[in-house]
């Protein structure tokens, strides 16, 4: 049953990822080399937020050529960011220049954010928690590969068990997690609990003007168990009626917030859609199509469907 029976729900069906052959392989590969750069910059022209940050992805993929598998520098040159991560990276990194971080702990955003936090703040010292041990160990290689394993540990334990300190960050980022997990208001509270006084926690979660649910007939997340419909849950959409209970309960009212929706209702869903069920999916358009088909909102209020809300909170 819902986590919360009285939020509506949606039911995601799978397969959960396209079935790639040589041949979609190679097309997509041949088409990112050609189109990925003229999509960028018409990304950019339109006023896609963040599309900068495909240079540093450049920048990482050079780094890393020869001690990284060739598909994942090319991943990196041609298709890094997915959808939203353009709005979400840039608002995260604009609320990170805003001081001078020295702890540092990511709650499995991601990787290239808080491989970029890392990578631009030399004196800075940096925790990675993932329980994925699959996705912990790409980002462990991607660590070492950029030349960063001195100033970067990881750790595969959930936050509300993860046995650091409290008081011991000055900066804590969590890029669209929160809305997986289940109990969100407790592992809010926990990153809360590590960050010292003056400390920053920046946050991004899907919203909408009425909260809803999202789940799935196959296990996408890693969920343990399914519910007792053999449904796995996927995600939350918060409204702000539900980012006042599960959020600004634990961690106070944030300090900053940008909101990034869809022009128009549907448009995510059939983007998501498409990734999953189609093998030729044009990744390298996602910086034109986020520039068309989203745009910023001053309210959550006025979104006519999906979007994503950044929020940056500072512990007193």
């Amino acid at each position: 049953m819902p986590l919360s029976p009285t939020v509506p729900r949606t039911i995601l069906k799978g397969p959960p990822a396209p079935k790639h052959t040589w041949a979609s392989h190679a097309v997509r590969g041949v088409l990112g080399a050609v189109l990925t750069v003229p999509y960028a910059i018409l990304g950019a022209i339109g006023g896609c937020p963040g599309v900068g940050f495909r240079w540093t992805c450049v920048r990482m993929a050079f780094r890393g050529m020869g001690r990284l598998p060739l598909s994942r520098v090319l991943s990196l040159v041609a298709a890094p960011l997915d959808s939203v991560r353009y709005f979400e990276f840039d608002f995260a990194r604009k609320c990170i220049a805003e001081g001078s971080p020295r702890d540092y702990l990511d709650v499995s955003s991601p990787r290239l954010l808080p491989l970029d936090v890392a990578r631009l703040h030399s004196g800075l010292n940096a925790v990675f928690l993932n329980p994925d041990r699959s996705d912990l160990d790409r980002t462990e290689r991607m660590i070492r590969a950029l030349g960063l394993a001195g100033r970067c540990s990881t750790s595969d334990r959930r936050i509300a068990t993860c046995g650091l300190p409290d008081g011991s960050f000055d900066l804590i980022t969590s890029i669209s997690v929160v809305e997986h997990i289940p109990a969100d208001s407790e592992a809010v509270a926990s990153m809360w609990r590590l960050l010292r006084p003056g400390g920053r926690l920046i946050l991004t979660v899907p919203c909408a003007a009425a909260p809803a649910e999202e789940w799935a007939d196959f296990n996408g997340f890693g969920v343990p168990e399914p519910a007792t419909d053999g449904l796995f849950f996927r995600q939350r959409y918060y409204s702000p009626a539900c980012l006042e209970s599960r959020i600004y309960s634990a961690v106070g009212t944030p300090a900053r917030v940008e909101v990034y929706g869809e022009t128009r209702p549907g448009l995510y869903d059939r983007n998501v859609l498409a990734k999953m069920r189609d093998p030729f999916y044009p990744a390298w358009r996602e910086p034109w199509m986020m520039a068309r088909e989203w745009r910023k909102f001053d309210r959550i209020y006025d979104l006519p469907g999906i979007g994503v809300v950044g929020m940056m909170f500072v512990k007193e």
